[in-house]
């Protein structure tokens, strides 16, 4: 027992150096593990601000009164997310496009619609795709920056109002 102490007294500096080497690595293990928590905890925070932009409908009023007024495309969406979205930009194919402003949280069942004059002939340019290329793409960002895309494919349904684009189904790709 006498020759353990003894040897512990001798080699205390070789100890205490080698214990504050162990404690060094310990406290730095847990400093990069209470950084990573606080970076979910924004990343967390930030998600449940996200606002999430459903198209509801495009209806198209056919040009009935004559060549002189333009074609009305009508789109109605709704923010069914927890956050604003700004800067919202509503495409169809990558040829026609409208800005449509921003676009406050809301309940579930508030619609917001904004009206599109297209030139005449871009409904039938829109009759005329294939339908593997009618894709509506919305953009937008929320209030930290993030850019949000939303792509859906359409139908074409013909009415007695004109055109009704059915959405098949919403492909959103989550901001990075």
């Amino acid at each position: 027992m006498y020759n353990l102490i003894n040897s512990l007294d001798i080699h205390s500096g070789s100890i205490q150096a080698l214990a504050t080497v162990v404690l060094v690595i310990i406290t730095f293990y847990y400093a990069i593990k209470t950084r990573d928590s606080v970076r979910e905890s924004a990343n967390n925070r930030m998600d449940n601000r996200l606002p999430v932009i459903e198209l509801h409908s495009i209806e198209c009023n056919l040009n009935i009164a004559g060549d002189t007024l333009p074609e009305l495309i009508r789109f109605c969406v709704k923010n069914i997310g927890y956050g604003p979205a700004i800067d919202i930009s509503i495409s169809i194919s990558d040829f026609l496009a409208t800005d449509f402003g921003n676009l406050l949280e809301g309940k579930k069942e508030d619609i917001f619609s904004s009206d599109f004059k297209a030139e005449k002939g871009t409904i039938d340019k829109i009759k005329a795709l294939p339908q593997e290329l009618r894709i509506v793409n919305i953009s937008y960002k929320d209030i930290f920056g993030r850019k949000i895309s939303t792509s859906a494919p359409f139908s074409i349904i013909q009415n007695t109002h004109g055109l009704y684009f059915k959405i098949d189904s919403w492909k959103i790709e989550t901001p990075k």
